[in-house]
C-alpha cells in the first residue's frame, strides 16, 4: 500500500492527537459520518490534519477502522 491506495470499506476514522499538556486523544468521527471508499490515503491524511487545524492540538496519526467480512471477499 501506499499513499495513493484506496481506502475501501472503512466504518469509522479516528484521528489520533496531543493536547498542550502532552496527553493523547483519540477522537472517533460520528459513526455516521460518511466516508468515500474511493478516498486515497493521502486524501484521509490532508482532511484529518485540516480538521485539527480548528484546535490546539498537534497532529498525530489517523486510524481508519474496517468491517470487512473474510468471507464475503472470498466469495467475491
Amino acid at each position: 500500500m501506499d499513499s495513493t491506495t484506496t481506502i475501501g470499506n472503512v466504518t469509522q476514522i479516528v484521528v489520533k492527537t496531543t493536547n498542550n499538556l502532552g496527553k493523547d486523544v483519540e477522537t472517533k468521527l460520528n459513526k455516521n459520518f460518511m466516508v468515500n471508499s474511493s478516498a486515497t490515503y493521502a486524501n484521509v491524511d490532508t482532511a484529518a490534519r485540516a480538521l485539527v487545524t480548528m484546535s490546539s492540538d498537534t497532529y498525530s496519526d489517523t486510524i481508519c477502522i474496517t468491517n470487512i467480512s473474510v468471507n464475503e471477499v472470498l466469495a467475491g
